[in-house]
């Protein structure tokens, strides 16, 4: 590691294109590398909710050499913190820098009258998860994320339906799972432009939806009523995903592990798990 003094400071003054850039070096060779443009960084720190006074850096010097990016949103009556990246770069790993970022940030943020963080780490990352379970997180669940082609067989002609605006109601209804932060009703709120929501009906009714991103492919989440027949409907509305990007793979993130039927069919239509998530929380 250099010599430069270690500090640790809030981002409310970073350059965002240096921060941006510590970003995607800090993960360029993590266990499931993520290199981000200009343009998805900054639309996640605004769908995410990502508070920059509330975020906190690790300098070496003047450097930015490793970072905690901390959304906060009110959800019900509760003032939720999600620890949306957190990264060193290589260089500077190994020398506990990672315990001096959450004690900081555990500390300002409780300050801030937040009453709990959640966070999540790919199971791979055993020492990750040690440095949470040092800080008092506990699991909450386990996520699993799917990547492929779809394979879906011969389609009946199934009425589809595209929402000017979603219908929460409906979504709240058939969704099998609560999603992660990032899919959240008020991260997807905040990104409405970048989503479509589609809806399949059965003599008029919407029975089932699915909430995607057609320019990466990405299926935010998805449901269906209980009723016969339900991966028809379901197919119907990953074919429009698949057709757009015909190119790319679709990629569904974070599924609960608990919701039994989104992962069979998930697997049954030829997605892979491509990897198992721990959800954590600390109670403030």
């Amino acid at each position: 590691m250099h010599t430069a003094q270690i500090s640790v400071e809030s981002l409310a003054c970073i350059d965002v294109h240096s921060l941006w850039n510590c970003f995607n070096a800090a993960f360029k060779n993590y266990y499931k590398p993520v290199l981000l443009t200009w343009e998805q960084f900054a639309d996640k720190l605004i769908t995410e909710a990502i508070d920059l006074k509330l975020s906190f850096g690790i300098f070496a010097g003047d450097e930015l050499v490793g970072f905690i990016l901390n959304g906060v949103d009110i959800m019900g009556d509760q003032k939720l913190a999600y620890n949306t990246a957190s990264g060193i770069l290589p260089e500077y790993r190994g020398y506990k820098l990672s315990y001096l970022l959450y004690e900081q940030s555990i500390r300002e943020l409780k300050k801030a009258g937040v009453n709990k963080v959640l966070l999540e780490v790919i199971e791979q990352n055993i020492a990750a998860k040690k440095i949470y379970e040092h800080f008092g997180f506990t699991m909450t669940r386990k996520l699993n994320s799917y990547v492929g082609k779809p394979v879906l067989r011969e389609l009946q002609p199934i009425e589809i339906e595209t929402l000017r605006s979603p219908d929460w109601d409906l979504i709240r209804k058939n969704c099998e799972w609560k999603p992660s932060w990032q899919y959240s009703t008020n991260c997807i709120k905040r990104a409405q432009s970048n989503y479509t929501l589609q809806v399949a009906s059965n003599n008029k009714e919407p029975v089932a939806y699915c909430i995607s991103n057609f320019n990466t492919g990405t299926v935010a989440h998805f449901g269906c009523s209980e009723i016969d027949s339900k991966e028809q409907y379901l197919s119907a509305l990953f074919s429009q995903v698949t057709c757009v990007n015909n190119h790319q793979n679709t990629s569904v993130i974070n599924v609960d592990t608990n919701a039994l039927y989104a992962n069979t069919f998930l697997l049954s239509i030829g997605l892979s798990r491509y990897f198992t998530s721990t959800e954590m929380e600390l109670i403030l």
